[in-house]
């Protein structure tokens, strides 16, 4: 995180920023999603930070959701390795194993789907 502080190391600058009672809602919402409890720190992170599209930090649900999708993708992964692994045999690959495949890969674009809603 890049830190803009005066020479003397203090905060010394104000920005004035009007806010409707949604929009100070909305940005209190997304501070708390963030793991971030003080909404003046949320904004000047995300004013400050490199990349402004991302969060600072994944909040609890955006964790999950990766952890969940990264497992799905494990799995996926395996079943495409059996697959693979028998076709180089010169073996039938069994109806169940496609299924199971076919079923991860719908499994991992409800997950992605769900979390680009997340980031959004």
């Amino acid at each position: 995180m890049v830190s803009q502080t005066s020479h003397s190391g203090l905060r010394d600058r104000i920005i004035t920023v009007r806010l409707t009672a949604d929009e100070y809602q909305q940005v209190v919402n997304r501070a708390t999603a963030a793991g971030q409890q003080q909404p003046a720190v949320y904004c000047r992170q995300r004013l400050l930070t490199r990349d402004r599209n991302r969060p600072t930090a994944l909040s609890p649900t955006m964790l999950s959701e990766v952890r969940s999708l990264r497992m799905t993708l494990g799995r996926l992964g395996n079943s495409l390795n059996q697959i693979a692994h028998r076709l180089n045999q010169e073996e039938a690959v069994d109806v169940e194993l496609i299924e199971e495949t076919r079923e991860l890969i719908e499994a991992i674009r409800t997950e992605v789907r769900d979390f680009h809603t997340t980031l959004k």
